[in-house]
Parts: C-alpha cells; structure tokens; sequence
C-alpha cells in the first residue's frame, strides 16, 4: 500500500493534541465505507476493510485512532492498520450523545448548547425572553369613578348588612302611650266607614277625644299593662342573649346610626360592666355629694370644684388616686368575668383633669349624673371609647401657612380615600368632635372612630323665601349637635335686604360668637378647646372667607369689575371674630360639604320659616 506523502508528516508533528484536533480525528474514527471511497487526500491509503457500512456510529478501539492519526503513535509512521472489528456498538441513546441531529432528544440539545456556540446563544435568548415576560406584571385595570362609586356603594351595603345582623331587633312593643292607643281604637271605626287621606286623620282625631271618661279610664289602664308587658318582654329578650352580644350589638347600632343617618337606640342591659371611674370624677361625686353646693348652678358647681382639684396636693389627691386605681381593678375582673375575655386597653392613672378626659370610657357615672342641671349635659364625658391620647398637630390640620390654607378644611387632603364625609363627623353627647387624622386606627372598617375632645365641627345654613324680593323672610340655624343647649335657629332680623347669602353669613357670625361660650363651658369641665370648623354647604361663605377677602382688602373691599364688594361688613365682622379666635388660641377652619350632608342645619333654618321653631338659646329636638 502507498505511504502518505511526506506533507502529512510535516502537517502534524508528533506533539499533544490539542481539543479541536481530538475532537477532529475522534469523528474519523466512525467515518462510514461510502466516505473513504469518495475521499480524497490521506483518505486514499486507509484499508476500507474495517469501514462500516451502516450509517451508525461505532466506538473503535483508541490503536485504530492511532494507526490513522500518525501524530499520536510514538512508532514509524505507518498508515496501514489491520483489520479490527468493532468491540463495542453503543446502544441509541448513547450514539445521539454525539454530534448531530437525526432525533430531537433532550440529550442532544444539551450537546449542541455545551458544544455549539450558536445552539447556546439561542437556548439564551429564549430563556431570558421567558423570564423577563414571567417577571413583568400584568398592568391592573384602572376603574372608572362610576365603578369606584359602584364597588364603594357595594362594600357599604355589605357591611350594613352585617351590622345589622349583629345590632339584633327586639321584640315589637305594645302601645303605651294612652292617647296613641285611643286613636288605635276608634281607627278601626273609622276605616269602616270608608274615609281616607287626610280626612281620615282628622275624624280619628276628633272621636278619640269625644270618647266617655270611663273609655279613657279603660284605655289609660290599658295602656299601663302594655307598658309592664314591654318591659317583661324586653328583659325577657335580653336574657336570652349573652352580656358579650348585647355589647356587640351596641356598637353595631352606633356604626349604622353613622352610616346610614339614622337614630337606633343602644339597647339596655344591666349586665354589661360599668367603665372605670377616675380619680378626678370620684372627687367631684364625693363634693357634690356633701352638699355643699346644692342652691348653685351646675356651671358654678364644676367651676368649683375643678378649681379646688387643681389646689389639691399630692397627698389630698391619694386617696382618690387609690380609689380609681381599685375601681380600675374591679373593671378589669368584672369585664373577664362578664365577657370571658381581656379588657382591650387599660389607661394609666392620671392626676389632674386636663388629663382624665382622655379616659376611654362609656362612663355612666360621670360627672353629669351628679348634676340635676340641664346645663351639664354640654360637655359630656359619655361614651370616650374613641378619645385619642393627644392633641392633633396643628399641621396636620392646617397644611402650609397661607390664608386660604390655614382657614380651609380640606378633608381629602387629611383624611384616606375610603372616608366618607359622615366618618370625619364623630358624635359624641352633644358635641360633634372631628376624627383624628393622625391616629392609627382611624379606618371605620376597624369599628373604632378615634376622636379629639378639643376639635369641635358646628354645622350652620341659611334658609330664605322670596329670595331677592321686597316680601323676602330670612332665617338661620347653627347645629352644635343632637339635644345641645347652643342650638340656634332664629329668623335673621336688623337686614335692609334679606338674601340667603345674608341668612348663612349671619349664621357663621352666630357660630363664631358661640365659640367664646362653647371654650369657657369646656374649660370649666376641665377640657380644652383649641379648633373650630365651621361646617356648611354655601360655596359662597367658604370661598369668600377663605379665598376672596384677601383680595377685597387689597382693593379697598372692591371686587374685580371695582365695585363695592356685596355684604362687605359681615365679611368684614367675620375676620374680627375670627382673629378675637385665633388671640385665644382657638383655631378657626371652614368646611364646604355638600348639602346632603348640612341637613341639620339646614333644617332648622327652614323650619324657622314655617313657624315650627324661634329660639336663639334652648334645648331643640333632636333631628
């Protein structure tokens, strides 16, 4: 057989291999019989006995590789090698472990990736496209402000649902009431004969009073068994659920009475535990009982007393300290007791009054039922489970330091997106406090509505008739809250021309003349008041206080077209009262809601003007 040229001697020295040159001659090992035979070059003088003719690899033994890669023999070249036959054939599985592509096998693409640079670059990029499209969010759909309303609405009449299914019903009550029931009773004869509408009413009316004394007798007795059968029913109801229900269901009544604007009464129980008393109202109830004071006004009673309490030193102050520390005591194991769980909050002992107002408590034995006086139900300490522990910053409240930001209330710039107007309102006695923006729990959601004792909200609106006419009646009304004695709903006298505009300045004047009042009556009960707002539905009052009288003042109370700027002196009379306000600390904010949510004083105002009320200072029903 011919020898290979010399070239191929001098083509591959007798030195290590390097990787591409084993892995080129490793593939002439399994090089099939029709190849050699079309080959050229070196492939010429290579014995095509031990060739394969099928077309599938074969491992051959490392002396063959050899025999053809002169560089690896350490011998004389020679190409001629003997005939082996293969000793091994690899299983598939192991053939596809080489180079190529005649099954898609995992294992194969795991070859070309480690051994093929192009096979890497692409296995690469599509992992890299598929983490990138996983890691991408997908982009939230943005709702609309209908659908925000919607689900808003949605999420409000879920939780009325609820709460009126943990405020429990009880049982329907038998007429009481004498007069009611004698309307009851001739109503039957009078439907008999057919008469309807107002008619109706008014014949019932006149035949329940033309009713014989001894039917009145009978209707008064009557009326007095059902009065014994609603108590005995009502108890009755009570026991048959647990003292921790009953507490359950108050709150619940006190959520809807907010949400909904309605009037549901707290269910009584006597088995609910009674809140702790402080060191402070044990020394008032201990003075106001001696009788010391019985011929003077509550207003003076009070202002005694918490006079005295400052005086007291610390040893005087023991003995009340030590009381309510013990009354403290029996709360704690009462509410265990009663409710089979731990009180949620204990308040350390506090020394003076300024600070005993922050009690978390629904005291009912505070002060006020120590004093027979209408006048002390002003300052009401009922119901404080809401109290926060400190004053709101003024900051929080105020914002930047300019006029039409310092006078302005803007609640959606304080308070989260889920508050609504009647959530910022917290009632409490005769007083509508303002929440805390600061606070932590100040979602409603939480059942728990923290208040301060010092952020006081009186509503205020006018009401006219004849509106811009020579015939034109105008009236007022300023909303303190619910049964308190500052309520005012007046017809607006001293006005050459009576305009609403007219009716809801004077009621902003009568508010802010109040507010001297409403701060000494705190101060006497040992309270502090340190900020009003001024609520109403007039865009006109707000604005022209807060954004315009700035102006109007610059340009010598002239407005843009330069004429006199209408109802100057009461915008004039107003910023008078509102810095008397600020000399004494008092913190002076305008809020403009919508009208729904001004209804009392807006009712009031309008009821002047039916004739239904004309008080500048008394006690008004409740609305």
């Amino acid at each position: 057989m011919a020898q290979p040229p010399g070239f191929f001697l001098t083509f591959f020295p007798r030195r290590p291999l390097d990787i591409g040159a084993r892995k080129f001659f490793a593939s002439l090992r399994v090089m099939p019989r029709n190849m050699i035979q079309g080959g050229g070059g070196i492939l010429r003088y290579l014995r095509r006995g031990g060739a394969l003719i099928r077309p599938t690899r074969v491992a051959i033994a490392n002396g063959l590789v050899r025999r053809i890669c002169l560089s690896t023999n350490h011998h004389l070249v020679n190409a001629t090698a003997k005939t082996i036959r293969p000793s091994v054939i690899l299983s598939r599985p192991l053939i596809n472990s080489f180079a190529t592509t005649s099954t898609p096998d995992e294992e194969t693409e795991t070859t070309k990736s480690k051994g093929s640079k192009t096979g890497k670059k692409k296995t690469t990029k599509k992992r890299s496209s598929t983490a990138k499209a996983k890691d991408k969010p997908k982009p939230r759909k943005r709702l609309t402000e209908k659908q925000k309303e919607a689900k808003k609405a949605e999420k409000t009449k879920e939780l009325v649902k609820q709460l009126k299914k943990t405020a429990l019903e009880p049982p329907k009550k038998l007429i009481e009431n004498p007069w009611n029931l004698a309307i009851a009773t001739v109503a039957k004869e009078i439907q008999a004969r057919g008469v309807k509408g107002p008619d109706f009413v008014a014949q019932c009316s006149q035949l329940a009073q033309s009713i014989s004394a001894e039917e009145r007798e009978r209707i008064a007795t009557e009326a007095e068994a059902n009065k014994a059968a609603n108590a005995a029913a009502y108890d009755a109801w009570i026991k048959e659920h647990t003292p921790l229900q009953i507490r359950e269901a108050n709150a619940a009544r006190r959520r809807l009475n907010k949400i909904k604007d309605t009037s549901l009464r707290l269910l009584r129980d006597d088995r609910q535990v009674k809140r702790p008393r402080t060191a402070y109202l044990l020394y008032m109830l201990d003075r106001t009982g001696e009788g010391d004071f019985k011929y003077m006004k509550a207003k003076d009673i009070a202002l005694r007393v918490t006079e005295e309490w400052k005086g007291l030193t610390s040893t005087e102050k023991e003995k009340y300290l030590r009381q309510a520390e013990q009354d403290r005591e029996r709360y704690r194991q009462e509410y265990r007791e009663v409710y089979g769980e731990e009180p949620s909050t204990s308040r350390s002992t506090s020394p003076s009054p300024s600070t005993e107002q922050d009690s978390d408590t629904d005291d009912t034995h505070s002060v006020h039922s120590s004093l027979s006086h209408g006048a002390s139900t002003l300052f009401s300490h009922d119901d404080r489970s809401s109290v926060s522990s400190g004053p709101v910053s003024v900051q929080a409240v105020t914002g930047v330091p300019d006029r039409a930001a310092r006078l302005r209330f803007r609640a959606e710039n304080i308070y989260p997106d889920h508050f609504t107007l009647a959530d910022i309102e917290v009632p409490r006695g005769p007083w509508v406090y303002l929440a805390c923006p600061g606070s932590r729990r100040k979602c409603p959601h939480c059942k728990v509505h923290v208040s301060h004792n010092d952020y006081i909200v009186v509503a205020v609106d006018g009401a006219c008739s004849n509106n811009g006419k020579d015939a034109a009646r105008s009236s007022y009304g300023v909303f303190w809250g619910h049964n308190n004695v500052l309520n005012t709903a007046v017809p607006v006298e001293g006005e050459r021309h009576h305009t609403n505009q007219v009716a809801e300045l004077r009621a902003c004047m009568r508010a802010l003349l109040d507010v001297v009042h409403v701060k000494s009556l705190f101060e006497d009960q040992g309270g502090a008041l340190n900020a009003v707002v001024i609520k109403s539905d007039s865009e006109y009052l707000v604005r022209g206080v807060t954004d315009w009288l700035p102006k109007w003042k610059r340009n010598g109370w002239k407005n843009c077209r330069g004429l006199d700027v209408v109802n100057w002196e009461h915008f004039k009379a107003i910023e008078r009262l509102i810095e008397g306000l600020e000399e004494q600390k008092i913190l002076v904010k305008f809020w403009h809601v919508p009208r729904k949510n001004n209804r009392d004083a807006d009712a009031m105002a309008k009821a002047v003007l039916r004739g239904g009320w004309n008080r500048g200072l008394g006690l008004l029903p409740p609305f």
